[in-house]
């Protein structure tokens, strides 16, 4: 059975994965946005912060899940 604490942590560790996520896609369209409509090179620039992002996360959860 479930407690509390551990649905607390359980909803807070989504919330965090999909602050990620959406960071992810939010820099991917204006990545999109900068490659077609201002500089191609400015959009390769933030592309790049895809995967960035999504690494810090996982690197972030991990080390959560491995204190917890």
């Amino acid at each position: 059975m479930t407690t509390l604490q551990d649905r607390t942590e359980s909803s807070r560790l989504f919330a965090i994965k999909l602050a990620f996520i959406i960071a992810g896609a939010l820099s991917f369209l204006f990545s999109v946005y900068l490659w077609f409509f201002v500089d191609r090179l400015q959009g390769v620039f933030v592309g790049i912060w895809v995967p960035s992002m999504w690494s810090l996360g996982a690197l972030l959860l991990s080390t959560e899940r491995s204190h917890s």
